[in-house]
């Protein structure tokens, strides 16, 4: 493999399969392996990196390149190695694309981004479609905005016990992402909040859930277990939530839910049990299709 992007997370490779003949040999970009992975198989290893990259072990790795303010007052820079910063005191302003982040012409270099305490909030679309390979949120975020990481390469994420709200496909289509824990505090998430995670294998929510969206789990292909935390309060459950989970095996429900929605497990073609918690109100169309 050729390593293309490195953090404290893991790695980024370009990785060739050679074939005998010469023939039917191909090379995959964008591989993530995480440190964990990287440090526990690896036997030996040779780094490359491409032309221009700068490394974390670099001398200027730590260089500003470009730095501004969000609306509001809080400050960001950016280092030549692909840390993003964001300092300050309140909330970062809700951005309506991607082009309109204030980093959008750097967004490519991005890598890390690192919340200090004291923001708030992290807007919508702010980190979409950036490579970030791993993000750490401050105890003083309250909410995660919508596509605040969409299409990111986050690998893993911890959300900390101060965040109420998950918005709408805050990480859709986060391909990497493979880890994510929840704290209890977490109230909401929002639909397709974790839509095509490919990676994921696994979730554990906190007792303090009230709601999840439509699709929130949906066509997390490697998911196979998905645990609600028993608590005391209704939990709502939107449509679709794990449609397409094709290795789901394992799944605890809340305790109290206002109904299985329609095409919940849809296509969860490995899921051989589900118990159905007492007063749920109804089980709509194609809840359990094609299992």
């Amino acid at each position: 493999v050729i390593v293309l992007q490195v953090n404290e997370a893991g790695v980024i490779v370009a990785e060739g399969n050679y074939s005998e003949g010469g023939s039917g040999g191909t090379v995959h970009w964008g591989r993530a392996i995480s440190k964990e992975v990287v440090m526990r198989d690896t036997t030996t290893y040779i780094t490359r990196y491409p032309v221009g990259y700068v490394a974390p072990d670099d001398p200027s790795a730590d260089e500003t390149i470009t730095e501004g303010t969000l609306d509001g007052g809080l400050a960001w820079t950016l280092t030549k190695a692909g840390t993003l910063t964001i300092s300050g005191q309140g909330a970062m302003p809700d951005l309506s694309s991607a082009a309109e982040q204030p980093w959008s012409p750097y967004s490519g270099q991005i890598l890390k981004v690192v919340i200090e305490d004291g923001v708030t909030s992290i807007g919508s679309c702010a980190f979409w479609d950036c490579p970030i390979l791993s993000a750490k949120i401050p105890e003083t975020v309250t909410v995660i905005g919508n596509n605040a990481f969409y299409g990111s390469a986050l690998m893993s994420v911890t959300i900390p016990s101060s965040v109420k709200t998950i918005g709408d496909s805050a990480f859709y289509t986060c391909k990497n992402l493979s880890s994510v824990k929840f704290s209890e505090g977490l109230e909401t998430i929002g639909q397709n909040a974790f839509r095509a995670c490919g990676d994921l294998a696994s979730i554990s929510l906190p007792a303090s859930i009230k709601s999840v969206g439509s699709a929130a789990f949906m066509e997390c292909k490697k998911m196979m277990s998905a645990v609600f935390t028993p608590g005391s309060g209704q939990v709502t459950l939107g449509d679709n939530m794990f449609s397409e989970c094709w290795y789901l095996t394992q799944v605890t429900l809340p305790q109290n839910i206002n109904r299985i929605g329609e095409g919940m497990f849809y296509n969860c073609m490995a899921l051989a049990k589900v118990e159905i918690p007492q007063g749920a109100g109804s089980i709509e169309m194609q809840a359990f299709a094609s299992c």
